[in-house]
């Protein structure tokens, strides 16, 4: 995976697939360290994580999983504290 935390949108566009692609743990972990959003599809089911979100104002910063493009969104929310406890997600 590509690690660049400054990179230009037009930057990332020009990556193939491949090249966006998360080779090892670590890759993800860095990403959610760095605030990268990561959409990801599984079937016909598609999810987006979210990191550096606060549930409340006064919250600390977790990490969001929510599916996407259902009508109950809110209901699908799921908060962790860490990147280990975010690649527990079960769909």
């Amino acid at each position: 995976m590509y690690n660049n935390c400054f990179e230009t949108e037009e930057e990332r566009i020009k990556r193939t697939i491949e090249e966006n692609r998360f080779k090892t743990i670590s890759d993800f972990k860095w990403c959610m360290r760095c605030g990268g959003e990561v959409e990801f599809c599984w079937g016909d089911r598609c999810f987006g994580v979210f990191p550096k979100m606060n549930k409340t104002p006064e919250a600390a910063q977790q990490i969001l999983i929510v599916e996407k493009f259902v009508p109950n969104q809110d209901e699908t929310e799921r908060w962790y504290d860490t990147a280990d406890e975010a690649l527990e997600f079960n769909i």
